[in-house]
């Protein structure tokens, strides 16, 4: 990837021109994976834009031309420094900001090293909930902004208060959403058939929009209702930092197997910094606990 990299900035320079900084970074994302980035700035200006080439990478091992993935690459810079129409110290004042904060969880162990600098709350064994700062819609693609200690200490409020206001602010813009698994396939037209006879055994949670869902589970009564709903126990499955896969625990669920399952789909179609967990959770309709 270096190489290529290397390659695409230069020619990405002679596209964009004079006037333009453009270099290769590390970003450090979710579950401390470090990506490749193209950072391209414009003089005279504070704002720097992030480029991922890993998609081109894949497109230049099919045969596309550097010339013409600079190209694109440019068109996407183009368009984001179009929207991107703020200033610099726009997340200085806390009341200007605040209505677009909001959380989500993630895996404690694996993002050690980003949970020293952000503000977060422990949640059960092995997950925890982070604020962080949503773009208004339609700016930077709904881009999100981490907040850190710092910026929390310069707002005057605590790091409890945040993560509360956070919640609070998620709640009430992105409820939850309980499904069969079977309905969401049909809605993707995958060939799931209809069946009035069979029974319902899987189910998703998430939130109405679908993006960093699995916060849903802290929701008051949540929980509760479904247990209700389903006359039993839970299993909580994390597909991702984006929904719980939910089985009604009636018995004969190893918890052996399921947890490889999920170590497998994992290694297999989750993006690793899109992985919660590795391993089931219970519900026994008082507390949450690892299986």
């Amino acid at each position: 990837m270096d190489a290529f990299g290397n390659e695409l900035v230069n020619e990405l320079e002679k596209v964009l021109g004079d006037g333009f900084s453009v270099h290769l970074e590390k970003v450090r994302k979710n579950n401390d994976v470090l990506l490749d980035a193209i950072a391209v700035r414009q003089e005279k200006s504070a704002l720097t834009t992030l480029l991922y080439p890993r998609e081109s990478y894949k497109e230049y091992a099919r045969g596309a031309s550097i010339t013409d993935l600079a190209e694109q690459m440019a068109e996407q810079y183009r368009k984001a420094a179009a929207e991107a129409e703020i200033p610099e110290d726009f997340l200085e004042e806390y009341d200007k900001v605040k209505s677009r904060i909001f959380c989500k969880l993630v895996n404690y162990k694996m993002n050690k090293e980003l949970l020293k600098h952000v503000p977060h709350k422990r949640i059960w064994e092995d997950l925890c909930l982070i604020g962080y700062y949503e773009m208004e819609p339609g700016c930077l693609g709904n881009a999100t902004v981490r907040i850190d200690r710092r910026l929390v200490e310069k707002w005057g409020i605590t790091e409890a208060e945040f993560l509360d206001h956070a919640m609070e602010n998620t709640m009430r813009e992105r409820g939850p959403v309980f499904r069969s698994l079977r309905s969401v396939l049909r809605e993707y037209d995958l060939g799931v058939p209809e069946s009035e006879d069979e029974e319902e055994e899987l189910y998703m949670l998430t939130t109405k929009d679908r993006n960093l869902g699995t916060v849903c589970i802290l929701y008051p009564g949540i929980r509760e209702q479904i247990a209700e709903m389903l006359h039993a126990d839970l299993l909580l499955l994390p597909s991702s930092i984006h929904e719980w896969l939910i089985l009604a625990d009636k018995g004969g669920y190893s918890e052996e197997d399921i947890n490889q399952m999920i170590r497998e789909i994992n290694h297999s179609q989750v993006i690793p910094e899109e992985i919660l967990s590795d391993h089931v959770y219970r519900y026994h309709r008082s507390c949450v606990n690892a299986v």
